[in-house]
């Protein structure tokens, strides 16, 4: 597998020269198996930039988006994707449903007149919708697990293992799942298990991968202070990757405030911190136009 990143910014681009290292654009993932066929992950404004390399090289188009949600900043690349008014290209979406509205509903509903100039209907590529549930399936010869991820609108994870055995993980806006109820001495006893559980599930989800794209919005201070908001410390990404045996974890969906070097310095810490564990896990950040081969 060969994992490109084509934008890793969170809720909102980021342009300009304190962003430009690890890049503005969000969240966009391409995925190759070892075949070559492709596989994206979300449709932030990375995905147009995607769409102008694929052009460039005259490649047909046959391919799955799987959507980790269907908030704003990872769908509203698709509709500057030039493959998708190429005819002759295929295009299935894959994601969450949603509880008040179909995957096929949200994505159409994004280029209506009010808010775009092209509708969905008029792209010529042959485009096709699919609802995702937590489960396990096959892609492309990849084996492809879901996991139901903690934000305010329903999110998925994907876990995905090769035939050499290789494990990529990718999960973007979440948090760990904690007792809403309080926490100390007044805590609901049965609430917390319930959270400690969820939260078993999720280290048990990405165990043993040899990449683990997560989201790492925050330092642990700003957490404190954005816990429930949907997105996940440093901290909590390296005791989750710890326990579960991740050889290299990235964070991913960055801040769009922070700049390159107030990154450099999140790393700087974290490595620091892994360091102070014992811990030889590898750890970085999901950088625009690198490519990791697995």
């Amino acid at each position: 597998m060969k994992v490109t990143f084509w934008g890793v910014r969170g809720s909102v681009p980021a342009p300009g020269p304190k962003t430009v290292r690890y890049g503005g654009n969000t969240t966009c993932v391409e995925l190759r198996t070892d075949d070559n066929a492709l596989i994206i992950l979300d449709a932030g404004t990375g995905l147009r930039l995607l769409g102008e390399q694929i052009v460039s090289r005259k490649e047909k188009v046959n391919t799955n988006i799987l959507l980790s949600h269907t908030h704003w900043d990872h769908v509203c690349g698709f509709p500057f994707f030039i493959p998708a008014y190429i005819p002759g290209n295929s295009i299935t979406f894959q994601g969450p449903v949603h509880y008040e509205q179909s995957l096929k509903d949200v994505m159409v509903g994004q280029t209506q007149y009010a808010y775009f100039p092209v509708r969905v209907e008029d792209m010529a590529a042959n485009i096709q919708y699919k609802d995702l549930k937590e489960g396990s399936f096959e892609l492309e010869g990849l084996k492809v697990h879901t996991r139901y991820l903690n934000h305010p609108v329903l999110v998925l994870g994907y876990r995905f293992e090769s035939p050499k055995g290789k494990i990529f993980c990718f999960g973007t806006d979440t948090e760990p799942y904690y007792n809403v109820f309080g926490e100390g001495e007044d805590a609901d006893p049965d609430a917390q298990n319930i959270a400690d559980d969820l939260n078993t599930r999720i280290v048990d989800f990405v165990r043993d991968a040899d990449l683990c794209v997560w989201d790492g919005q925050y330092t642990p201070d700003e957490y404190k202070i954005k816990q429930g908001w949907g997105h996940t410390s440093t901290v909590q990404c390296m005791e989750m990757g710890m326990k579960a045996g991740v050889k290299q974890f990235l964070y991913t969906h960055h801040d769009p405030t922070r700049s390159d070097d107030a990154l450099d310095k999140v790393l700087e810490d974290s490595r620091k911190y892994l360091a102070d564990k014992g811990s030889k896990m590898q750890i970085g950040a999901a950088t625009e136009g690198v490519t990791i081969e697995l």
